[in-house]
């Protein structure tokens, strides 16, 4: 295993623009006994945590409901002609990359890879993606997300089962979860709400978890499994079009 003086890769989201240089990251690194690994914060973060200890409360899960949309104050540079990196589609600019990879990232932690995805995107004037949508369907589960760059939502998340669901307030770094369970076999209904105590920047879990696979405390293969199927999802979607 490698040890903390090993040469190692750390990339901040998304690790790779295609799964396929991913792909080839992970053959590089693994030739090499060295870890590569991508630091998407919110898979990492205690409150993911707690809502993954939660799903088997709500049964089966049917639908799931995340997205993240900010608005960028670069989009004004947009508007008046400009073509800042963050929506240069040749540095891989753009809303799904900056911040869909959040909440594709946290379905795909919590429910694996989906079986498809399609989905559809706003394109602005310097060609990168504004804002999108997309469904990634599962066995018996259908994932919706939504990401955007022009625009803010306020909106919770949620994840609905047929016994119950469970509310999120922020996708990249959840501190609020709420668990409502219909009644049920002779049980009243509940509503429980979380209060998740996480450090400010939760950036800080990305890095433990790199510390603990560079120490050989665990393997890197589902961390990099997961990062796969995301690229795959965002190329699905950059493909269906705009």
């Amino acid at each position: 295993m490698p040890s903390t003086q090993a040469c190692t890769s750390f990339f901040e989201k998304p690790a790779t623009p295609t799964a396929a240089e991913f792909e080839a990251l992970v053959d590089h690194a693994k030739a090499r006994g060295v870890i590569v690994f991508e630091g998407m914060r919110n898979v990492y973060d205690p409150g993911m945590a707690r809502v993954a200890e939660l799903l088997p409360q709500i049964g089966p899960v049917r639908l799931v409901s995340f997205g993240q949309s900010q608005y960028s104050a670069r989009y004004d540079l947009v508007l008046a002609g400009e073509t800042p990196n963050i929506f240069d589609p040749a540095l891989a600019g753009g809303a799904l990359f900056d911040l869909g990879v959040y909440p594709l990232s946290a379905i795909v932690h919590l429910f694996g890879a989906p079986t498809s995805v399609t989905g559809s995107t706003v394109t602005i004037a310097t060609g990168a993606d504004g804002a999108g949508a997309a469904v990634l369907t599962y066995p018996g589960l259908v994932g919706q997300v939504s990401f955007s760059k022009i625009g803010v939502s306020h909106r919770p998340n949620e994840i609905q089962g047929e016994w119950g669901t469970i509310e999120i307030d922020e996708i990249t770094a959840p501190r609020e979860i709420a668990l409502s369970l219909r009644a049920r076999g002779g049980a009243p209904a509940s509503h429980t709400a979380d209060r998740i105590e996480g450090v400010e920047n939760n950036m800080v879990y990305e890095v433990q978890r790199f510390a603990a696979l560079v120490r050989g405390e665990a393997d890197a293969t589902p961390d990099q499994q997961r990062t796969l199927a995301v690229l795959r999802a965002v190329e699905a979607i950059r493909g269906a079009g705009g």
